[in-house]
């Protein structure tokens, strides 16, 4: 399974959070992180559950194959995929 390693920040480029998922689908009112497996702040494993996460999106950039996501609140998240060679 691909997996994808989530961070989000505050409004100083602060590290809030960061978590590994294997799905993330967005609108621009909510953010929802499918098939959560660790978040690594709480040391928290929620073996595949999801985190809905309520904000409005303001805008989004890709680049060099990281995907920012910019919350009109002023925080932010960024998004990678994990490597796993198994699945390449």
């Amino acid at each position: 399974m691909r997996k994808l390693s989530i961070k989000l920040f505050d409004k100083n480029n602060i590290i809030q959070e960061q978590l590994i998922c294997g799905k993330l689908d967005a609108t621009s009112h909510i953010t929802i992180l499918s098939q959560v497996f660790f978040i690594k702040k709480t040391n928290t494993e929620l073996n595949g559950g999801d985190l809905h996460i309520p904000a409005n999106i303001k805008s989004w950039n890709i680049f060099e194959g990281l995907v920012t996501i910019y919350y009109e609140s002023g925080l932010f998240m960024e998004i990678s995929r994990i490597n796993n060679p198994d699945n390449d």
